[in-house]
C-alpha cells in the first residue's frame, strides 16, 4: 500500500507529543516514581496499581501484568474505545496540528460532526499533566530523605554489624558513614520524641503534623496501648541499608536480618504495611515502600559501562573496585521503572564527574551460575531486553566468571585483580545477542539429546549442559553481519530467507 506523506507528519508529531499531556486527564495515576507514572491497566482486568506504569521521559506506556505496551495512541485508543487511526486523528486535531477540515477530510465517517464537537471539548488546555500530590505520594524523595536521615542519625551501629560491613562486606568506615548504615533495633516514645523535634524545623515538611508525615513514611505506624497511642517502627533485627535515588535521596530502607526469615530470604523492607492490614483496631498508619532501585557513584569519573547488579553489597563492591556508575535492583524481578533511572542516572553522573560524556555500554552483573538458574536467566533477560528496546545505542553485556566465588562481590572482595584490568580480564564479557542465542542452542541440544520433558520445569540435567564461553571472532563477524542484515531487512531474516 502506497504511504501517504500527509498522514506520516501527523502521525510523527502526535507521537512526539508528551504522553502524559494526551492521557493525564482521562487516568487516575495513584504514584509516580522515577518519572513513571502508575496506576491501573485499561488493557486487563485490574485491581492493583503499580503494574501500569506511563513512563514521562520514554513517553511511552507498559504493563508488567498483561504485557501490553506503546506510544501515546494506542493507550488513548484503549481508553476511549476507538481505532488506532481514530485515535491519532483526535489528538492531532485536539492540539492542533490538523484543522477541522481535515480531520473531516481523513475520518471519511458522518458522525465526523460529532467527532470533531467532541475532540473540541479535549482542547489542550483541558489536558492536563497529573498534579503530584505530595501528601499522598509515598516515593516524595525530599521528604522520605529528611525523615529518614533524621532517622538513621539517631540510630546506632553496633559493634558486630560494623565488624560485619568491614571484614565481610569491605567497606571503609569512610563509606560506612557516608551511607549511613546502622542497626535496626525496637525503639520506645523517648526515641520517637527525640525524632519529633529533629523533624520540627525542617522546611521542606513546614505545614504538615507529625503524624502526617510518620504515615505517609514507610516503616512507621501507632499502636494502641490502654487509651493511648503509641509510635512503633519496623522491628526485625539486622542492618539498615538506606536505598538512594540517582540524586543521593534516601527513598527506602531494606534491612539484612540478623536471621534468616521464615522463607529463607536474609534481606526485608523496613515497612509498616503490617499494620495497614491488620484488621483488629489496634494499629493505625502503615504503608509499603514498594521496591525501588538504588544507584551509586564511584569517588571519581567513572568507566563508560553502566552496571546494573542485585543488591546494595555487590553495587559497593563494583562501584569501589571497578569504579563505576551502579544501578541495583532489590529482587531479579524488581526493576520496573529502570529505563527511565537509566536517563535519569545518565544525566546527573555529566552533572557530577566532569568531561564524562555519558554510557556506553551496559554490562548485567548478577551471580556467576545465571545460565543454570532457568527462571532467573529468563527474568534477566527480559530486564536485558527491556534496556535494549529502550537504548539501541547502548551495547549489552551479560557478566559471568569462573571459580569458586557465587556473587561478583565475593570475587571482588577477595582482592582478585588489583587493577581493573586485571579485573577485566578475570570477567567473561557476553554480547546479550550472543548470549541468549548460544543459550537457547544449547539448551535445544540438551533437550532434544536427553529425556524428553516441558520447558517450563527445566531441571539441572539440562542446565548443566551448558557451558557458554566468550564469543571468538569468527562468530562475533557473523552475528554483526546478521544483525546488520536484520535491521535492513527484517522480514527476510524472519522468513530464514537468509543464511549466514
Amino acid at each position: 500500500m502506497q504511504k501517504n506523506p500527509e498522514l506520516d507528519r501527523i502521525t510523527e508529531e502526535v507521537r512526539r507529543l508528551p504522553i502524559l499531556q494526551v492521557v493525564g486527564k482521562q487516568m487516575n495515576f495513584a504514584y509516580c516514581r522515577y518519572g513513571n507514572y502508575f496506576g491501573l491497566c485499561p488493557f486487563h482486568d485490574d485491581t492493583h496499581a503499580g503494574s501500569f506504569s506511563v513512563s514521562e521521559t520514554l513517553n511511552r506506556f507498559t504493563c508488567f501484568s498483561c504485557g501490553a505496551k506503546g506510544d501515546s495512541i494506542s493507550l488513548y485508543a484503549k481508553i476511549k474505545g476507538l481505532t488506532y487511526f481514530e485515535s491519532k486523528m483526535e489528538i492531532a486535531y485536539a492540539f492542533g496540528i490538523i484543522d477541522s477540515k481535515t480531520f473531516e477530510r481523513f475520518s471519511g465517517k458522518t458522525k465526523t460532526k460529532n467527532l470533531v464537537e467532541n475532540v473540541n471539548q479535549r482542547q489542550p488546555k483541558n489536558i492536563e499533566t497529573p498534579k503530584k500530590d505530595t501528601n499522598k505520594m509515598i516515593h516524595f524523595p525530599v521528604i522520605l530523605n529528611t525523615v529518614y536521615s533524621a532517622f538513621l542519625d539517631l540510630c546506632e551501629l553496633s559493634e558486630a554489624h560494623a565488624n560485619h560491613l568491614t571484614n565481610v562486606r569491605k567497606l571503609t568506615s569512610e563509606i560506612i558513614n557516608e551511607r549511613k548504615y546502622k542497626s535496626n533495633v525496637e525503639h520506645g516514645t523517648v526515641f520517637f520524641e527525640r525524632l519529633r523535634e529533629e523533624l520540627r524545623d525542617k522546611e521542606v515538611l513546614k505545614g504538615k503534623t507529625f503524624r502526617e508525615i510518620m504515615e505517609m513514611t514507610p516503616g512507621f505506624y501507632q499502636r494502641k496501648c490502654g487509651n493511648e497511642w503509641v509510635w512503633k517502627s519496623h522491628n526485625t533485627a539486622g542492618i539498615l541499608i538506606p536505598i538512594q535515588n540517582e540524586l543521593g535521596q534516601i527513598t527506602a530502607l531494606q534491612i539484612r536480618a540478623d536471621n534468616e526469615m521464615n522463607n529463607g530470604q536474609r534481606y526485608v523492607w523496613f515497612s509498616s504495611t503490617c499494620a495497614k492490614y491488620d484488621g483488629t483496631g489496634l494499629f493505625r498508619g502503615g504503608i509499603s515502600p514498594g521496591a525501588p532501585l538504588d544507584v551509586l557513584y564511584p569517588k571519581e569519573t567513572p568507566s563508560k559501562a553502566l552496571f546494573i547488579t542485585e543488591g546494595r553489597f555487590k553495587a559497593e563492591a563494583i562501584a569501589d573496585r571497578i569504579g563505576a556508575v551502579v544501578i541495583s535492583v532489590q529482587g531479579v524481578t524488581n526493576w520496573k521503572g529502570i529505563e527511565n533511572l537509566v536517563t535519569e542516572t545518565e544525566k546527573e553522573a555529566k552533572k557530577r564527574f566532569e568531561g564524562f560524556e555519558g554510557f556506553k555500554n551496559i554490562c548485567m552483573a548478577f551471580d556467576r551460575d545465571i545460565h543454570s538458574k532457568y527462571q532467573v536467566y529468563q527474568q534477566l533477560k527480559r530486564l536485558s531486553d527491556e534496556l535494549a528496546d529502550c537504548f539501541g545505542n547502548k551495547e549489552i553485556f551479560y557478566i559471568t566468571w569462573d571459580g569458586y566465588y557465587s556473587g561478583i562481590d565475593d570475587l571482588l572482595g577477595a582482592n582478585i585483580g588489583k587493577t581493573r584490568q586485571e579485573i577485566g580480564e578475570i570477567l567473561k564479557i557476553h554480547n546479550k545477542n550472543y548470549y541468549d542465542e548460544e543459550f537457547e542452542r544449547q539448551l535445544s541440544e540438551a533437550i532434544e539429546s536427553n529425556e524428553k520433558g516441558p520447558i517450563d520445569v527445566l531441571s539441572r540435567k539440562y542446565l548443566d549442559y551448558i557451558k557458554i564461553e566468550k564469543e571468538t571472532k569468527e562468530a562475533k563477524k557473523k552475528r554483526e553481519r546478521r544483525e546488520r542484515i536484520y535491521k535492513k531487512v527484517p522480514f527476510l531474516y524472519e522468513s530464514g530467507g537468509i543464511r549466514i
